[in-house]
């Protein structure tokens, strides 16, 4: 379960470090992780070639967090982790949309209460 959220590291970097950049804002993290894997693991069920059922999902994710305005770097990385890991269909559930909800929270108080910064940014 550990190697299963590896882009949650990088996730936490942006929320942290440059919480002002619309990659950073809740919006773009919790959509961004649930769209890639989301993608990710339907590629995954409905391609049986892999290697061409990845380049597809990584594709599909680019274009689709583009489309929707709610790029997140970070969950680019989310159909790699699916392919490697194999997981099943929680995996949208745990650890997607419970880390990344986990983390915005994390972020929210680590910026008011430490860095005394304003995260989430309206308008960023």
């Amino acid at each position: 379960m550990l190697r299963q959220m590896w882009s949650f590291g990088a996730s936490v970097f942006l929320l942290l470090a440059v919480p002002h950049s619309p990659f950073s804002q809740p919006r773009n993290l919790l959509i961004g992780h649930l769209i890639a894997s989301l993608i990710g693991l339907i590629c995954f069920n409905f391609i049986s070639n892999e290697i061409f059922a990845l380049t597809v999902s990584m594709c599909i994710v680019i274009a689709a967090m583009q489309i929707l305005d709610v790029s997140h770097p970070p969950a680019a990385s989310n159909p790699i982790i699916i392919f490697l890991s194999s997981p099943d269909w929680v995996f949208i559930l745990m650890p997607t949309l419970v880390g990344a909800f986990f983390l915005v929270i994390c972020a929210y108080c680590f910026h008011r209460w430490i860095s005394k910064s304003t995260y989430p940014v309206v308008n960023a």
